[in-house]
This record gives structure tokens, sequence and C-alpha cells, in this order.
């Protein structure tokens, strides 16, 4: 049954806020000083990682699937991902956003 309703072309808005920009940042800091490999009862911060990993994925709205920002560590995709390297481009330029700010 045919419509008459239009499409609105509709401005995209970044995904990237001041919050997802915190949680990348805590990311990274945690990754560089290698508290991502131990857990807190070995000295390490891995669980604080973990879960502003976890929380980033869910600010940039990203499926649980999709390759979060703090893995796309360079542009091109590892072999493993062939097959998957649109997402790793989404995930790469999210990156880069994040960067920005």
């Amino acid at each position: 049954m045919p419509t008459n309703r239009t499409r609105i072309k509709r401005a995209v808005r970044s995904r990237v806020t001041d919050e997802a920009v915190a949680l990348f940042r805590l990311c990274e800091d945690i990754a560089d000083a290698g508290g991502d490999e131990k857990f807190e009862d070995e000295g390490g911060r891995r669980r604080e990682y973990l879960d502003a990993h976890s929380a980033l994925h869910s600010a940039l709205g990203l499926m649980p699937w999709e390759t979060n920002p703090v893995n796309a560590v360079c542009e091109t995709p590892p072999d493993y991902m062939r097959n998957k390297h649109e997402d790793w481009h989404k995930a790469w330029e999210l990156r880069c956003e994040l960067e920005a700010h």
C-alpha cells in the first residue's frame, strides 16, 4: 500500500560525548600504564579497565558484536577481521573522533 509520507533527512549527530571521551581516556591511561593485564588483587586495574571499556561501548551505542574503538589500534584491520572490515573502519573512525576531542 503506498504512503504519502516523506522521508526527512536528519543531520547525523556524533555519538561522541564528553562521557565517552573520558571513558576512552581512562581506558587508554590504564592500558598505557600496563594496569589492564592484572586484576586489582594482583596490583593491576583490570576490573576498572573492563568496566570503563563496557561503559564506553554502551555510551557509543555500539552493539555487543561491534568492535570497540579502544581495540582499533590501527587503520587496517588485522587478518582475522578480514570479513568484518567495515566494522573495524567504523571503530577506527570513532577512535579518531575520540582522540580529536
